[in-house]
């Protein structure tokens, strides 16, 4: 049932602050006159019976009829739960009522005096006393944000009285927003006039170090704008930060920084010889938590007579494989001596197959480091489970420094471009595959003498690509259909638009080079001085190799001199231990690990696997290794 007010009702929907008076003035005449409608009976209210006022809506019913009309099913609020005290609607504005028919009394407007005796002299149904009844609902405008401040703390001083009260008329003296000045309003502008000394704000802002620049506002300040340059807790950074988004609540011009770069910390801990591992962080580092570091960490360039090594603790349980380490080479780049191939531009070659350089290595590479890399290196992850190995993770120690990086990691830490993957985009890659399976690719490049290259006329393009990839990925000795397992995963995967990982394959090479009892130096190891260099590593006092090579010297001045029975000194042999100049990206990252013969054997190339026949499951989803 839905209930329209007569035009001689009152609703109040709509109504402003300046328009209250005149309405209550207005329902006062008309119960004076005998004009008021009960919008139930439609009959006159006259000032002799017994009524109830809506105190929502200020609607007047007959008493009988609207405890009628709460008994009914029409007037039932479903919305309203069963058990709750009412749920009635009223029926000139449907705002739900909570109190039942049988509470349903007839009092004086103000609500002090039941059954108001008859007065001609005073409003009907009004005690005349005053309504008493408090001011201090929120002002008009308040958006219900409950505050004090904007409520009046007055009460009605008028005459019991039909309708809304009238607003408060009281002058009040109130601060300003900033509480400099104090002005005088009325108190129910408090909230609809804006109560400001036009004066800045000057408050003291939440960062502690700046004030509000604001005129005299309303609500909190906003956060400190102020451009500001600081250190990070390491010192490691200096940038310019909103003042506002620092954390740390200190003086700006503190020496040990004021925000968190995210970076590994690397201050030296209170044992003098390890650094800390944890992110930049506020305060002292803590103690060291290496459990053999009771005494001190041995500067792998220091012990020379092995005796010597029970008088130095190691970072971590593999101090025992030092010696091992120690006895091997770093791999500083990649040096292939292939005279033969000299009327090829290799560079080129490769870019015309879509492979281009991706990152840039350290100038130099730090021999001691890498070892104590390699002596501490462990691998995480099960190669057999995971598919390419995208959940691999390497885990090391170096100066105290942990070492921590996946796939992915990796990626970051190199800026390798393409997630690290090489897709060859030649358009005969059919053909290519067909005439690298072909048997003619079993012909020999090397003649009997083992230390020179033999020229051979390459025939076909695909021929002229795939000895490119045998020679500058991963050389082999022998004949030519000898080549790696790896290498046999590099030539099907560029072959059939496969991507080619390079981080798993830098992780599972780094990882074989630790194999117990495996022959071969060390690799990677301008990548490896890089990665220590972007984890915060301190190379500070470390001596490196130079990536130069001398003149007058060759691989094949090298091993002549050592089948002569001529000594050759370590800082010419390492001065052959560098990249092979600007070759890309293959050539660049996957480092040969070269060996020395025994004087019977030929000198070999190997990489990182035994000579292994091409399978079907040699595609991009199985473990080339």
């Amino acid at each position: 049932m839905v209930c329209f007010l007569s035009s001689q009702s009152i609703r109040v929907s709509g109504v402003t602050m300046t328009n209250v008076p005149q309405l209550m003035q207005e329902i006062q005449d008309k119960l004076a006159k005998g004009e008021v409608e009960c919008l139930i009976c439609i009959d006159i209210v006259r000032g002799s019976a017994p009524i109830w006022s809506c105190s929502n809506c200020y609607s007047i019913f007959h008493l009988k009829c609207i405890k009628k009309w709460a008994r009914a099913p029409t007037s039932v609020d479903l919305s309203v739960e069963k058990n709750q005290s009412g749920n009635w609607r009223c029926p000139g504005c449907q705002s739900v009522q909570q109190l039942t028919a049988k509470e349903i009394r007839y009092v004086c407007f103000c609500g002090k005096q039941p059954d108001p005796p008859m007065d001609l002299y005073r409003t009907p149904h009004s005690c005349g006393e005053p309504c008493g009844k408090p001011l201090g609902r929120e002002v008009a405008g308040g958006g219900g944000d409950g505050n004090d401040d904007d409520r009046c703390p007055h009460v009605c001083v008028i005459q019991c009285h039909p309708g809304p009260c009238p607003p408060c008329d009281t002058f009040t003296a109130r601060a300003c927003h900033c509480g400099k000045m104090a002005i005088t309003t009325k108190c129910s502008d408090r909230k609809s006039m804006r109560i400001t000394c036009e004066e800045p704000c000057n408050k003291l802002l939440e960062c502690g170090r700046h004030r509000c620049e604001r005129f005299c506002h309303h609500g909190p300040c906003d956060p400190c704008p102020v451009l500001i340059k600081a250190l990070c807790f390491c010192n490691k950074k200096e940038e310019f930060l909103l003042c506002g988004e620092i954390v740390w609540k200190d003086d700006v011009g503190r020496t040990d920084g004021i925000y968190s770069c995210n970076s590994s910390c690397g201050q030296k801990l209170a044992c003098g010889k390890h650094f800390c591992g944890e992110n930049c962080h506020p305060g002292l580092c803590g103690d060291c938590k290496l459990t053999t570091c009771s005494q001190i960490c041995v500067n792998m360039s220091q012990p020379k007579n092995p005796k010597q090594y029970d008088a130095f603790r190691f970072c971590s349980v593999a101090e025992a494989q030092y010696p091992w380490y120690q006895r091997k080479r770093v791999e500083v780049g990649r040096f292939v001596n292939l005279p033969s191939l000299a009327l090829f531009d290799v560079e080129n070659a490769f870019r015309i197959m879509g492979w281009l350089p991706v990152t840039q290595y350290h100038e130099s590479t730090c021999p001691e480091l890498v070892k104590h890399f390699y002596c501490n290196l462990q691998l995480e992850g099960d190669p057999e489970d995971l598919a390419r190995g995208r959940e691999l993770r390497i885990t090391s120690w170096v100066k105290g420094v942990p070492i921590s990086f996946d796939t992915q990691q990796l990626v970051e830490l190199l800026n390798i471009s393409n997630a690290g993957e090489l897709v060859y985009c030649a358009p005969r890659e059919r053909k290519f595959l067909t005439e690298v399976m072909r048997a003619e690719v079993s012909r020999q490049i090397l003649r009997s003498d083992r230390w020179e290259m033999r020229a051979i006329n390459l025939r076909s393009e695909p021929r002229v690509y795939c000895k490119i990839i045998q020679h500058n990925l991963v050389p082999q000795s022998g004949h030519y259909d000898t080549v790696s397992q790896l290498t046999q995963y590099l030539i099907y995967s560029i072959c059939t638009r496969q991507p080619v990982c390079l981080p798993y394959i830098i992780i599972r090479t780094m990882h074989r080079a630790t194999t117990p009892g495996l022959k071969g130096n060390l690799p990677y190891g301008r990548l490896v001085t890089t990665l220590l260099t972007r984890l915060y590593v301190n190379l500070e006092g470390e001596r490196f190799y130079e990536d130069s090579m001398s003149a007058d010297l060759d691989w094949d001045a090298i091993c002549r001199m050592e089948m002569q029975g001529m000594q050759v000194s370590d800082e010419e042999r390492n001065a052959l231990e560098r990249p092979l100049g600007r070759v890309a990206t293959a050539a660049a990252t996957f480092e040969a690990v070269v060996t020395e013969g025994d004087g019977n054997d030929d000198r070999m190339y190997m990489d990182v696997d035994d000579i292994l026949p091409l399978t079907p499951q040699h595609t991009t989803g199985a473990d080339p290794f």
